[in-house]
């Protein structure tokens, strides 16, 4: 079975490794794919993202382990999430949103006290290493603690909208300074639009594929999760548009079809 890892653990310690040494533990036939480690540290709201973007791409049954949890050692929960075809296992912190977002997902509280020694700061190895390693075993997640229901910190999708104008701020930026934001194509499929803005930024039309655009000219299209981006053909939109995530909005304006 096939167990994916990302944190934001770094390499240069041995943490990641201590993690993936209790799963070959509880689990020795498990393939251990290392995702990242580099996620920014504390930064959920990336890694939410990260894991949405590849996590569909591995076969059914392979469990995703996600560990940032600046959080550990309160009352935070551990959570496994299951969708139709793969688990997730991490703290309750919203790292599960954008899967959400993306499909029907049943939820259930870890049990902590079916481990033992654990470690105030360290629950990615002395809980989450040992459950992601049992359900790659085959144990029914309903083993391993009670159903449960979930409202995560922050919206996917979160936009509003008055008459025809559409307001939504960004999500993320990737590693290429594309600023991708918080609206899917699937959600404006009965409109069409007809201007975007997003601080110096005008658009009048949404393009497929980078190369549409001029060497280092700006242009927006949806992409390959299906969110809202905005990006410059090889260049990098974010350091042109000095963007604060907590604050800039993009101003779309549609008309029903």
């Amino acid at each position: 079975m096939i167990i994916t890892f990302m944190s934001d653990f770094g390499t240069k310690d041995g943490y990641s490794a201590a993690v993936k040494g209790i799963i070959k533990s509880y689990s020795a036939a498990s393939e251990i794919i290392d995702i990242t480690h580099d996620i920014p540290v504390y930064d959920i709201h990336k890694a939410a993202f990260t894991l949405v973007t590849y996590y569909r791409t591995f076969p059914a049954g392979t469990v995703h382990l996600c560990v940032i949890d600046p959080g550990v050692g309160s009352a935070l929960r551990g959570i496994i999430g299951v969708t139709e075809s793969y688990y997730f296992v991490g703290p309750d912190n919203g790292l599960f949103d954008f899967v959400r977002c993306k499909e029907e997902m049943n939820f259930f509280e870890i049990e902590t006290e079916n481990y033992k020694k654990i470690s105030s700061v360290f629950h990615g190895r002395d809980i989450f290493a040992p459950v992601a390693a049992q359900l790659a075993n085959g144990v029914k997640p309903q083993l391993l603690g009670a159903k449960t229901k979930i409202d995560g910190p922050f919206q996917t999708s979160s936009f509003k909208k008055q008459g025809g104008a559409i307001s939504v701020r960004p999500a993320v930026i990737d590693n290429f300074g594309n600023i991708v934001f918080r609206i899917m194509e699937e959600e404006l499929k009965s409109y069409k639009i007809t201007k975007l803005q997003f601080k110096n930024f005008t658009f009048h039309n949404i393009l497929r594929f980078y190369n549409q655009a001029k060497e280092q000219t700006a242009l927006c299209l949806w992409n390959s999760m299906g969110f809202l981006e905005i990006a410059v053909n090889r260049g990098n939109a974010a350091d042109i548009a000095q963007v604060d995530l907590t604050k800039d909005e993009l101003h779309i304006t549609v008309e029903k079809i």
